[in-house]
């Protein structure tokens, strides 16, 4: 009995994966799935075609029954034409299975090049949502799209790719099914570039000449270009760009999901979000979410079952939970709370508190930015970081959102992982490890943060490490730190302590009385009562009222009598030795 596959397609809505070699990730891998629908008939399943299952969340609100293998398709990039060669991820506290092994033999076989043809991950968000669910399921990276030889491989040989990775899960062909002939896809697309000889600033190469054009309409300066070098379509100086914004309503700007220059796009991801509409730039709502629930995949299962297991996984939402101490903090509140835990962090690692805290005010917009209310991410810190070598806090926990990354030098909204921390003070930790460790290269990317007492030195320091790129970070950090007095918090409590200790001592000294100490005494007793030594109170360590009465003290009658007491006998001394001078 054959065993059935779903099939996920990385990327997509907008999001195209990785490019490299005229072609990009989303529509490469979508070809060889529909080849393995193809081939594998009822027994194979394809996610949408223009669904990104792991920007929606997919895998979490899936309804299969738990017989279906699941297998997701992507291709990996590097900066290194050189790197090449397939491998299968699972999650990372499992071992891999007989299919998991028969992939990588297969595909390291047909696409070489990897050290490690089966890696275990913790820190992906859809091999996460897998195992919650119970699913069995990989990723498979099937060669580099930036390498010229693995492209090559995978479109000359897409069909027995297809057939081997069926074969792999066991999943029964069907018979006489045609086997396509690879074809030179060169000489059929349509590249969008700068200009012909400038190969590096190519957005796509498109088989289908009004996908081309539109490509080219996103990207001021483009043109469309054939096989042979000739354009065949430039953007037109009257061309309007629009961008649309997906949100429930125009005037609530938190609730938007994204950005986009392509109509299609928007449409797509508003109905994978029922109650949104698209907007345009002026707020007119040009489309809005026909969908009531996101769709599922069509499966075999019993329709009884299909509510059960909706119900079941409705809980499965951490992104809608709010998880941070800070949320609704006022100001004072906020540096109150995150400058005792810098405190104790730049006790421990020489980065000055008021740094810390400055950044995260600046970074998390006083501790109420999604990140920071969702995540505990005060500082934006995303899963993967450059010059990783630092021991870090963070346990792999990741958060997803929408984000704006610069591209060609425009601003493209992408769905990345992001740091999630269960407190605070990991984030803060994990932040000055990072800032303390990161390397590039066999160089320290903040050599001399460490210890420095100076915080515009600190954060100039930060700024020239590549921290940040705005001109005026510098400024901004310092003027929150003079504002609000952070730098208060730079000083170290024993000193402080020290210079109290001493202030006390020089007190005394002055204040020690000239005149006769009998006649003073006896003033300030009597209209001082009741006693108090007030030089020689204990310490109050634990913050409680010392004036307030403990089992081993008086209550305030009985002090009273006896002071009274005291000072009677105290007036009956002095009469007596003024009568004994007189003599």
């Amino acid at each position: 009995m054959s065993n059935k596959l779903f099939i996920i397609t990385g990327h997509g809505a907008g999001d195209p994966g990785a490019c490299g070699n005229g072609y990009q990730e989303y529509e490469r891998v979508r070809t060889l799935a529909k080849r393995c629908k193809a081939l594998g008939g009822d027994n194979v399943m394809v996610s949408e075609e223009n669904r990104n299952y792991y920007a929606d969340n997919g895998i979490t609100n899936l309804t299969l029954s738990k017989d279906w293998l699941l297998c997701e398709f992507h291709m990996d990039s590097s900066t290194s034409s050189s790197a090449r060669g397939a491998h299968v991820i699972i999650w990372g506290n499992y071992k891999a299975d007989d299919y998991d092994k028969k992939l990588a033999a297969f595909l390291s076989g047909i696409l070489p090049g990897r050290s490690s043809t089966i890696v275990g991950r913790t820190n992906l968000a859809n091999p996460k949502r897998a195992a919650n669910k119970g699913y069995n399921y990989r990723l498979i990276e099937i060669g580099f799209i930036s390498n010229a030889t693995d492209v090559g491989i995978f479109n000359s040989k897409m069909d027995e790719i297809a057939k081997g990775i069926l074969e792999c899960f066991g999943v029964d062909l069907v018979q006489n099914v045609v086997v396509q002939q690879p074809t030179n896809e060169n000489s059929q697309l349509y590249r969008v570039r700068l200009t012909w000889e400038d190969a590096k600033s190519q957005l796509g190469a498109y088989a289908n000449l009004e996908n081309a054009k539109n490509k080219c309409d996103e990207n001021e300066g483009y043109s469309v270009f054939d096989a042979s070098g000739k354009v065949v379509y430039t953007k037109t100086a009257t061309t309007k760009d629009i961008i649309y914004r997906i949100r429930k309503t125009w005037a609530d700007a938190g609730s938007q999901k994204g950005a986009y220059r392509n109509l299609e796009s928007a449409k797509n991801i508003c109905d994978q979000n029922p109650g949104y509409s698209v907007f345009d730039e002026e707020g007119n709502a040009v489309y809005t979410s026909k969908v009531e629930t996101t769709t599922p995949p069509v499966t075999e299962e019993p329709k009884v079952e299909e509510p059960k297991e909706e119900v079941i996984q409705k809980p499965e939402a951490p992104e809608a939970v709010d998880i941070s101490p800070l949320k609704g903090f006022t100001k004072e509140q906020f540096i109150e709370y995150v400058g005792s835990l810098a405190k104790t962090d730049m006790a421990n690692t020489g980065v000055l508190a008021s740094v810390t805290i400055a950044q995260a005010i600046l970074e998390s917009a006083w501790g109420q930015s999604e990140l920071s209310l969702k995540a505990n991410n005060l500082f934006g810190m995303k899963s993967t970081l450059s010059g990783n070598t630092w021991q870090s806090a963070w346990t792999g926990e990741i958060y997803a959102k929408w984000s704006n990354e610069e591209v060609n030098g425009q601003m493209v909204p992408y769905y990345s992982d992001f740091r999630a921390y269960a407190t605070v003070a990991a984030s803060i930790a994990d932040h000055s490890a990072y800032l303390c460790g990161a390397k590039k290269g066999s160089v320290y990317r903040y050599e001399g943060l460490i210890g420095e007492t100076d915080y515009t030195k600190a954060i100039q320091i930060i700024k020239d490490g590549g921290y940040a790129t705005d001109s005026a970070y510098v400024s901004k950090v310092v003027n929150i730190i003079e504002t609000y007095k952070l730098y208060e918090f730079d000083i170290d409590d024993k000193d402080e302590e020290s210079e109290n200790q001493e202030f006390t001592e020089n007190d005394k000294i002055e204040e020690t009385p000239e005149m006769d100490p009998v006649v003073d005494n006896e003033k300030d007793i009597v209209e001082n009562e009741p006693v108090v030594d007030e030089e020689n109170k204990p310490e109050n360590n634990e913050g409680e009222n010392t004036s307030e009465p403990t089992q081993e003290e008086p209550d305030d009658e009985k002090a009273n009598l006896i002071a009274k007491f005291i000072i009677n006998i105290f007036k009956a001394l002095v009469k007596i030795l003024a009568g004994l001078f007189k003599k």
